[in-house]
């Protein structure tokens, strides 16, 4: 996780969003991660989310990041 949330800030990332049907309470202990909504994913992941019918966990994290050069989000 920890080599994702860097290449995340290195891209100027503000947050991550991950999916989980399973490793829930990995993500949220050891990841720092805390439960979110559907609303939370970027539209066209939504989509894909709701053709899935995985029914996974939503969970974000936010990153510190500079300032200059924020993009969205980056979908685990």
């Amino acid at each position: 996780m920890r080599f994702v949330e860097d290449k995340a800030r290195e891209m100027g990332l503000s947050e991550l969003i991950a999916l989980s049907t399973q490793a829930f309470t990995y993500f949220e202990l050891k990841g720092g991660f805390v439960e979110s909504t559907l609303d939370d994913l970027p539209p066209v992941r939504r989509e894909k989310y709701h053709q899935s019918g995985r029914n996974s966990r939503v969970l974000i994290k936010k990153l510190n990041v500079p300032a200059f050069g924020k993009l969205d989000a980056l979908t685990l």
